[in-house]
């Protein structure tokens, strides 16, 4: 569960792995990363390898070195959020999609630059560092404030935000009992896919342009996972899945709403 907010952390840079206590802190890393943090003590799903590192930004800008980029595993996807008490955090245009760790600083440099004109220096400023995964599909599963509609969108390869086209199937989901209420399969020529580094789009072969990306029971599966983030965090929220070896990852879960303030939780897991 997320910790309360409390008081500005101050002007120190933190290093945190989401099994860190102090990530559940949306003072500290975030809205979205604290929540993704409760996410993954919520569900059994593994979460890829992530490093949040979370300051204000007067204290990036004083920056020249970033010494946990040797933490961090050889592929890698990077994003940045910038974070302002009582509101939701505002993703950063650009984000980068599996590249090398050799490229982190190049990227945190870039995402730096971008928050410069974000707001106020004390607004906070949040870099996630995940491990990048070839995904062979991604799942968006969004529900609202009640549970009582799922959404269930699913793509072949990866989702980048802003990147065209996609070409998602659509499910429409009754929270109560996870019934399918409508869906939609739409025809995908073309699928985004893990190079060996960035991405490369790649055409879909003919025969499997027209079938669906998840079955009947993996929509209600996944569509289920959401509705136990959603009752556990309190508020409607928008989770990301990725496909990976016949196995379910979770790289993201936000909120869609302000979320409760559970008691505060302490312990590792």
């Amino acid at each position: 569960m997320l910790i309360p907010w409390q008081p500005p952390a101050g002007n120190e840079l933190y290093v945190l792995s989401l099994r860190d206590p102090r990530c559940l802190r949306p003072d500290l890393a975030g809205i979205d990363h604290a929540t993704l943090a409760a996410a993954r003590r919520q569900l059994s799903l593994p979460v890829p390898d992530t490093l949040v590192v979370s300051g204000p930004r007067r204290e990036w800008l004083r920056r020249r070195s970033f010494e946990w980029i040797d933490q961090l595993p050889d592929r890698i996807t990077v994003s940045g959020r910038v974070s302002v008490p009582g509101s939701n955090d505002r993703k950063l245009d650009v984000s980068f999609t599996n590249i090398s760790r050799d490229a982190a600083e190049e990227s945190t440099v870039e995402l730096v630059r971008l928050a410069e004109r974000a707001g106020s220096l004390d607004d906070r400023l949040s870099l996630c560092f995940q491990r990048a995964l070839p995904a062979e599909a991604t799942a968006l599963v969004a529900v609202n404030h009640g549970i009582s509609r799922i959404r269930v969108r699913a793509c072949r390869g990866l989702y980048e935000e802003g990147a065209e086209p996609v070409y998602f199937d659509e499910a429409l989901l009754r929270g109560a009992d996870r019934r399918v209420l409508n869906e939609r399969v739409t025809r995908k020529p073309t699928a985004l896919v893990a190079d060996e580094v960035g991405t490369r789009v790649v055409p879909v072969p003919g025969a499997e342009q027209h079938e669906s990306v998840l079955s009947y029971y993996t929509v209600r599966y996944l569509a289920g996972h959401g509705a136990r983030l959603s009752a556990g965090l309190g508020t409607a929220v928008e989770a990301t899945f990725w496909l990976y070896r016949g196995r379910w990852f979770m790289p993201m879960c936000r909120t869609l709403g302000p979320t409760r303030s559970p008691r505060r939780r302490t312990g590792e897991d």
